[in-house]
Formats: C-alpha cells, structure tokens, sequence
C-alpha cells in the first residue's frame, strides 16, 4: 500500500517500537527521545514530539509504546521510572502517569482499563497503579520444558493487543498464553500450545526436501480473535511468514508473506499488516493490503 523510509539522510531513524492506534501509525525513536506520527493510510507524516530530558514531554530513555485506550498511547520511560499516558502531539500536557518500580519488560493494557507489565528477570506481573507503587498480584509459573532457566522472564513480551487481549509470548520458547480476568481477585492463564507449524516439504522429486521451515518468533499482534506472529523463513529465500492462530482454539488459520528478512516489528490494522523494518542506516515501514 505504501513505504516510507527512514533511512536515506544522513541522519536516518532507526525505531525502537512500533504501535497502530487508529488512523495512525506511532514510532518511538529511543536514541533522539522523539515519538513520531503517520498517516495510516497513506503513510504521510502527521507530528513529531518528545525531546531529551526530565521534565513534562520529555524522556530519558523511552523504551515502549503501549496501548492507553481509544486515541490515547503511553510512553514508558524506564530511566524516568514512570510510564506517561497522552492523546496527540501535545506530550508536555500528558493525560495521567503512573510511577514504574524496577526494570520492567512489557506492558498490556487489560480490558478493565489497568495495566499490567512483566517484571524483567523474575517470574512475575505487576499491576501498575495510579499514583502508587505497583503491587505483584501474579506469580506466572512457566510450564516445563518450555520454560528456559536461564532467561526466565526476560524475553517474555506482550503481543501488541487494542482489545484488552494480554498475551504473553517468549521468542525462545515459542511459546504463547493468554492472560485474563473475570474479577481483580480471579485470575486465569489460557494456554497455547505451541503453535509453531510444520516445514513445508516438496515432495517431487525422489527425495522429500524441507523447502520451508519457520524460524522462532520474532513479534506478536493480536487484532480480534486473531493472533499475528512473525517469523524468519529458514530455507525458502528472503523473506519472512506471518502466521495467524485463531485465539478460541490456538489454531493456526493460515500464513501471510513478507517478502522482506529483515522485518522486525509488526502490527495489524482492518485490511492491514504494518510492517517495520531495520537496515543498517535506519528503519523502513511499511504497510501491506491483508487478504
């Protein structure tokens, strides 16, 4: 649908985050501390804000963009130790903010409106709550033999999610569950089995051949009840899949193309795949008709 590029000044963009919120598309560039606005549609540039320091609309080091709400995003600041809520351009007047405790990894906004976020190193979630510390309500116990000793929780992110979905994914256990909440006090954990699909084999010849194979995750979206997850291909030429899982029964429906390997990031909007690239002078986005 269209291209925009980041990386052909000699002072290139080379993003951090990447988060569809409804007409727009939002990029967080952590090196310049500036969050950047384009046109979901055509991919024109709408505003750029946020600048170096301690103050209102400013960051130190802004590490992710999350979901606040409809027309409203949050820039968490882990140096600042607060993540910041806003509504537009105008990042000096922010909408709320609540105070960080320790390194977090992740964030998801639930359905009845409170985040939550991963507790980088260690095995819990924590509910992050306005003007107060944050209080550990979960303890995640990871199933074995998925659950890496070494890393933990420190790969474990959020899928990118507008519905108050949170699911969880580890990009080296390939591994995915759904966090949910009926009451603040009752919590459950959906589990998914592995959902990493088989390689694809060419049979023609006298000898069966893997021509496909999908390598880990490397992001996750979740757009309706649908689950988004990109992967390298390991032996069909450049390019990566995009595998979609139907969330009622963990099941992968089918697979997209990107015909980029050096996509990144993801995320997903009505009748789009949004696709955010790196290469070695900057970042490359990119928005695909979904069919």
């Amino acid at each position: 649908m269209w291209t925009v590029r980041f990386d052909r000044d000699d002072r290139g963009h080379d993003f951090d985050e990447l988060l569809v919120q409804g007409d727009r598309v939002l990029l967080l560039d952590g090196a310049d501390a500036t969050v950047h606005a384009r046109d979901l549609r055509t991919g024109d540039s709408l505003w750029i804000a946020g600048r170096r320091g301690a103050g209102p609309g400013e960051f130190l080091v802004p590490d992710e963009l999350v979901d606040a709400g409809p027309a409203r995003f949050g820039v968490a600041d882990t140096r600042q130790g607060r993540l910041s809520v806003f509504s537009g351009p105008a990042l000096d007047a922010p909408a709320g903010t609540l105070p960080l405790e320790g390194q977090l990894n992740s964030y998801c906004r639930e359905a009845t409106g409170s985040y939550i976020a991963i507790r980088f190193g260690d095995m819990m979630i924590v509910r992050l709550r306005k003007e107060a510390p944050p209080a550990v309500i979960d303890s995640i116990v990871w199933p074995v033999p998925v659950y890496n000793e070494v890393l933990g929780l420190r790969q474990a992110r959020f899928a990118r999610s507008r519905e108050g979905r949170c699911i969880v994914w580890q990009p080296k256990g390939d591994y995915f569950f759904e966090v949910t909440a009926s009451a603040e006090s009752d919590r459950e954990y959906r589990r998914y089995a592995d959902p990493y699909p088989a390689p694809r084999i060419d049979r023609s010849g006298p000898y069966p051949r893997a021509v496909s194979a999908p390598s880990a995750a490397k992001d996750a979206a979740v757009f309706g009840d649908s689950l988004f997850v990109l992967r390298g291909s390991m032996y069909a030429g450049p390019g990566a899949m995009v595998d979609v899982y139907d969330l009622g029964t963990g099941r992968r429906i089918k697979s997209l193309s990107v015909p980029h390997d050096d996509a990144y990031q993801i995320d997903v909007a009505t009748g789009l795949l949004v696709v955010l690239r790196s290469t070695e002078r900057g970042s490359i986005l990119s928005a695909y008709a979904r069919r």
